[in-house]
């Protein structure tokens, strides 16, 4: 998929990368964890940047 060379120059796709294994890392735990619960994480990243 590249995302390394992506990583490497460009921050965002570094953020879009975390934000990626925090919901999967989420989501893998994540029975305990709603639906909703994601998504307010994924909104916090997006707002906090």
């Amino acid at each position: 998929m590249g995302l390394s060379s992506c990583w490497a120059d460009n921050w965002v796709c570094y953020k879009l990368y975390n934000k990626i294994l925090s919901v999967q890392t989420l989501l893998f735990k994540g029975l305990n964890a709603t639906e909703k619960d994601v998504v307010i994480r994924e909104k916090d990243v997006v707002i906090r940047g």
